[in-house]
């Protein structure tokens, strides 16, 4: 089945048992491919929101292929997201009971198998709302005729009712509620931004522009905290001579200001020049100074991305109203899911002709062995509209430390060999331009329509 490459590497850099445990923090269907040294197929293991759905070992799958693969073991892997199938069968297991399995097994013990030609249609079920269940045609050729291309078209195009917290922040007649029309040929200028101090809206901006050039995407990252945490992310802090609040102030522009970085297509405005700006600069209102700045900056790059300071007022709201979209972080952390409202409350205070669309929430430092932070997931999956939280959760991880101390992100921390978890910025990046396209399309059918009209 068709889909988005999002990591390969080396299974003696990247073992089995790691990759499988991040991949099995995201809710995106994935397919984990497993290789020989000579590049022939192992198996495939497929995954969804900790479970994992199906694996295929030659001839065999279920548990007993999943554990063979352990038995087995290959030598490369390659991770592909794909989409949302429509005929599912019942997952195996959680990826954490699973890889306890494999860990106790007898090495001598061959693991029971089932053959695919084995495996009954009645096992498949056609749930298209079930997300903890994929498709068994998707699994193997033998399954490809069972295929509702027809059936999954409709399934993808139904539309989403807006949660009540949101709705007045939801543009009309798009593809998908919260997605306002966006000229194919502007700027796409995206504010991170979060109630609460603390919830990683910088490593979220930072790491996401950077998957964002890997994707062959020109991106600006502007540095919008006064703290100017995003210099501090790569040991730079004092390194720079002119900052956003010297372009606010009228003393430079944004020419003067972008700064070059290893990669070639990402540039970086930082927050602080070589002057610490005045008090009043920092309080006084520079809405139109702000949308001066960002609309500069969105004709100089096909993204913009704007880390902002914590919380939705003050120079937040300022900047907001010069974006085209803005994604929230939510901590998994009990007070940040409690202060999480003020998302939506900072939003509406916005005139709905400045206010930029939610592409989407990111949920971020998710703990998966405690319980109070799972419930945050859970509660977010449950209360928030369908899609507005993005298939991708980031969780907590000492690479982010360990890249700190680097004074890199964490994609580029490592040399070639970057932790594991640096490639879940790389499909939150998929996912953010699927939904930029949503809003281009939409606009584009607005325009046939009145065309024809």
């Amino acid at each position: 089945m068709a889909g988005i490459t999002v990591m390969e590497g080396n299974l003696e850099d990247f073992p089995l048992a790691d990759v499988l445990g991040v991949l099995g923090l995201s809710r995106q269907y994935t397919r984990l491919e497993l290789l020989y040294r000579d590049g022939k197929p192992a198996g495939s293991v497929f995954l969804k929101s900790g479970k994992v759905v199906q694996a295929v070992c030659g001839a065999s799958v279920g548990r007993g292929a999943f554990l063979r693969l352990f038995a087995e073991p290959a030598a490369q892997f390659r991770v592909v997201r794909v989409e949302m199938p429509a005929l599912i069968p019942e997952p195996i297991d959680s990826v954490a009971a699973l890889l306890i399995d494999a860990a106790t097994q007898e090495d001598d013990a061959a693991p029971e198998t089932t053959r695919v030609e084995d495996v009954a249609l009645d096992d498949i079920r056609e749930e298209p709302g079930d997300e903890d269940a994929f498709e068994l045609r998707s699994v193997h050729p033998a399954f490809r005729s069972l295929a509702q291309d027809e059936r999954d078209a409709q399934d993808r195009a139904t539309p989403v009712a807006p949660f009540p917290s949101f709705a007045n922040l939801h543009g009309e007649g798009t593809a998908r509620s919260g997605m306002r029309p966006v000229a194919p040929d502007a700027a796409r200028i995206i504010a991170v931004a979060s109630p609460k101090g603390g919830a990683g809206k910088t490593t979220v901006a930072l790491n996401l522009a950077l998957s964002l050039t890997r994707r062959g995407l020109d991106v600006i990252l502007v540095d919008g905290d006064i703290n100017g945490d995003v210099m501090s992310s790569f040991n730079a802090r004092d390194t720079g001579d002119i900052g956003v609040f010297d372009v606010l102030s009228g003393k430079a522009n944004v020419a003067d200001a972008l700064r070059g970085t290893a990669v070639p297509n990402l540039r970086v405005i930082p927050a602080l020049g070589a002057v610490f700006p005045s008090a009043s600069l920092t309080i006084d209102d520079h809405e139109a100074e702000w949308r001066r700045l960002l609309a500069d900056a969105g004709r100089r790059a096909q993204i913009v991305i704007v880390d902002t300071p914590a919380g939705m007022f003050g120079t937040t709201h300022q900047i907001l109203k010069g974006c085209t979209h803005v994604i929230g972080v939510l901590q998994a952390d009990v007070i940040a899911q409690r202060s999480f409202t003020n998302f939506s409350r900072g939003l509406s205070a916005i005139h709905e002709d400045s206010r930029p669309t939610v592409l989407g929430i990111a949920l971020n430092m998710l703990a998966p062995d405690q319980a109070a932070s799972v419930d945050v997931l859970t509660t977010a999956c449950d209360d928030l509209p369908s899609r507005t939280l993005f298939d991708t959760i980031v969780p907590r991880s000492n690479a982010f430390q360990s890249a700190a101390k680097q004074g890199v992100p964490v994609l580029l921390s490592s040399g070639d060999d970057p932790p594991a978890v640096s490639f879940l910025f790389d499909t939150l990046a998929g996912e953010v331009i699927e939904r930029l396209a949503e809003t281009t399309s939409a606009l584009e059918s607005e325009r046939v329509e009145q065309s024809l009209g």
